[in-house]
Formats: structure tokens, sequence, C-alpha cells
């Protein structure tokens, strides 16, 4: 009878490990770390053969917990990852990224991974340290189905055929070899050089769409996510920008400067919760938010919803420091008109300023994407920009506050480097 209870309790000790092994090692949950300099990861990390490197300790994990946390949140259970990342690279002008996947998990269950490339992503490598239990069995489960992204083997990837590769734990997959991508180790700036564990580094040898160069490190904070330039002192506050999701500030600003999205002088946008759209056009745009861009006249700006009509119809007024105020209403000029100072020094020490209430900005384009569906003739690339900008807002609607900030290149505001934040979630 005591060896029979010996035994149960035998039993249920290794039960329990077993469960506290899978729930530390492989649950989806957000795990900071830093980056071992001795591994192939590392090294990735470092070398500067190829201008693009992403770095993420324990991904299945990272990349479960975001995609459990945030997007099936967000989005709904089940989404499409590649969806929102196609949506969010559309928005900031980037290629769509590719994340290969490793059998039932959201990445491959490793230490490390770290995925490189070049600006067009038409040269890429990605590098894991598997667990050594688990890389043994994907590959003798890879063998026993036929399938080469856990046996080894050729693979469709990154728009043609790729290779992947066993050397004991180590698992890559890539069009180009791990001996051209070290040739050129070291370069760049370590993900965590002062020893400071991340969720997350991006090291960008040269400036890519409206990120400067330099290693961006994703932090959590209380009750949000800090993307931060390694070396850089903090940045201020995207700027005084009042955001109000019941009052009369904008639910979303955007101003380009020198190097953002608009030549020229540069320009911002503004869309604001509250009503007061362009109503009496025979009722054809009844429902639209108000939204304001600013301009000089001669240079490019940003467009408003159903541009085609609004140019031509709506309000326009002249604001301090020579910009025009273009919006759809008068109501929506005049909400914006004391924001004009703070889009004009923006302009002047920003390359990209965003600053956004998610969940009042996600209502308001709700509401310009049930208006533009309903109008006819509406331009199809403008209606898939609102619904990627719906996308990628509808799985943050959590927070109260997104902020990002990269700075204009030669001024004293690059001193901060780039600067993203959500805030206003739910503490964890």
């Amino acid at each position: 009878m005591i060896r029979r209870r010996w035994l149960l309790a035998a039993v249920a000790v290794l039960l329990l490990a077993l469960v506290g092994h899978y729930l530390w090692w492989y649950l989806p949950r957000a795990r900071p770390a830093v980056p071992d300099p001795g591994d192939l990861p590392g090294r990735l990390l470092a070398a500067g053969e190829l201008p693009v490197a992403l770095w993420i300790p324990f991904p299945h994990q990272n990349l479960g917990a975001l995609e459990e946390g945030v997007l099936e949140e967000g989005l709904g259970e089940g989404v499409e990852r590649q969806r929102f990342l196609a949506a969010l690279a559309r928005v900031g002008g980037l290629p769509e990224p590719e994340i290969p996947g490793f059998g039932p998990f959201t990445a491959p269950p490793s230490r490390e991974l770290v995925a490189l490339s070049d600006e067009a992503g038409e040269r890429v490598v990605v590098a894991a340290r598997v667990y050594p239990a688990l890389a043994a069995v994907s590959r003798l489960a890879g063998k026993l189905a036929g399938n080469p992204w856990l046996a080894g083997g050729e693979v469709d990837a990154f728009g043609g055929r790729a290779e992947v590769r066993w050397d004991g734990t180590l698992w890559t997959v890539g069009n180009v070899s791990l001996e051209a991508v070290l040739a050129d180790e070291p370069g760049g700036e370590g993900a965590a050089e002062d020893g400071e564990p991340v969720l997350a580094a991006l090291r960008l040898e040269r400036p890519v769409s409206y990120l400067p160069a330099g290693t961006h490190r994703l932090h959590r904070t209380t009750g949000g996510l800090e993307v931060a330039t390694a070396g850089k002192g903090a940045p201020g506050a995207a700027g005084g920008i009042a955001l109000a999701a019941g009052g009369d500030g904008p639910a979303l600003l955007a101003v380009s400067g020198p190097g953002g999205p608009l030549e020229g002088a540069g320009g911002a946008f503004a869309l604001f919760a509250g009503n007061g759209g362009a109503g009496g056009l025979a009722g054809l745009l009844d429902g639209l938010p108000r939204a304001v861009v600013w301009y000089r006249p001669g240079d490019e700006r940003f467009d408003l919803p159903a541009e085609e009509i609004l140019s031509r119809v709506g309000e326009r007024a002249r604001g301090a420091g020579g910009w025009t105020l273009l919006g759809t209403s008068s109501s929506a000029v005049a909400a914006a008109q004391p924001l004009t100072p703070e889009v004009d020094r923006l302009s002047r020490t920003a390359s990209l300023a965003l600053a956004a209430d998610p969940a009042a900005a996600l209502a308001a384009i709700d509401r310009v994407l049930g208006v533009l569906e309903a109008v006819p003739l509406i331009d199809r690339d403008e209606l898939r920009s609102w619904r990627d900008w719906h996308t990628v807002l509808t799985p943050l609607a959590a927070y109260r506050e997104l902020l990002v900030l990269t700075p204009a290149p030669g001024t004293a505001a690059e001193e901060d480097g780039f600067h993203l934040s959500l805030s206003g979630g739910e503490p964890g």
C-alpha cells in the first residue's frame, strides 16, 4: 500500500513537472530576454551584410502572446496574422513581411529567432535556436510527413525558392548563405548592449520607410508597449496634442516633415471624433466625420476622405505660418485652427509624428468607410487605404493613446531617436 502511494505521488509530481514545463517554455506569454552574442542568432543580429535584422526571444511565446492578446482580442478569434501584418506594412510603406510557420506553432519554439533581409525583402535568412527535444521530434515528424519546413529541404518562400537546413538545434531557412551574411560580422549596435532584456529588437543599417537607422527595441511598460532607439535619449511627447474622444480635439493627427511621407514643406491630417462632417452635398456625404488637412499651396498634401469631391467643395481657411487648411466643413476647420502652431513645429522637427486615441479614431474610420462604401465611383485605392488603417487600429483600441515620433535628420530632435508608444491599456 505504501509503495502504491509513493508511486501515485511520483506520477503526480511528474505530471505537475510536465505541465509546469509546458506552461513555462511553450504557453504564449510576454518574455523579454537579452541576445546571446556567442550564439549564431545573436551573431547574425550584429552582422552587417543584410541591412534589416529583427531579433525576437522565445518567439513562439512572444508572438503567440501578441496574436492571442492583441490580434484575436481586437480582430476576432482566428484572425489571420498575415492580414494584419500586410495592412501594417502598407500603412508604413514597408514590404509585406513573411514569417515562416513551424508546424502548429506561431513561430519555431526556440530561445531566440532572428530574421534578416534587404530593404526589398528579396534576400532573406531566418535562424532559430530550437529547443533540443523539439528539434529532434520536429525533424523526425517532418521526415515522416514529407514536410521540408520541419525536415529540411527546398520550400517556396520569400517570393521564390529557399532552403531549410538543420545544424544540430539550429533551424534556418533562406535564400542567402549564412557564410555570406556572417562575412560582414560584426556591424551595427547590439539589441541590448546595456544588458536590458527586450521583447524584440529591429536593427536598421540604413533608414527604411519612416524609420531611421539604428537599433529600435521593444519593451513592455505599465499598461502598454514602447519602442525606442537604443542609445538615444527619451524624446519629448509628440507634443501637446489634444486628443479627446468626447471633446473637440482630434482622434488622430498625423504630421509630415523633412523626409516624411509628403514632399516639400510637409503637411498634416486630422480626423475628429465628433459630429459636424460634410453634410449638405445632397445627402451624399452625410455622416462623414470632420477631417482637415494642412498644406502650403504648390506642395503635396494628404488627402481628405472622398477627396475627389471635397477637394472642390470643402471649406478652406488661412492658418498661421503660411498654412492653408482644407476641411470637410467649417466646424472642422474651426476645430483644427488651434492646432496650427503645433503642426508648424512638428513639420520642422519630425519626419513623421502621429498621435491617436485608437478607439476614437477607429470609430471615426468606421464612419468614413460607411460613407465611402455607399458612394459610387470612390477610388478603390482610397478604400483600401482606409480599410488598412481600420485593420491596424482595431487591435489597438484597448489602449487610450498611440504616439509615433520619427525625428527629422539634421535637427536637435534627432538625438532623441525614434519613439513609438501604446499606453493606457490594462497593466500586465
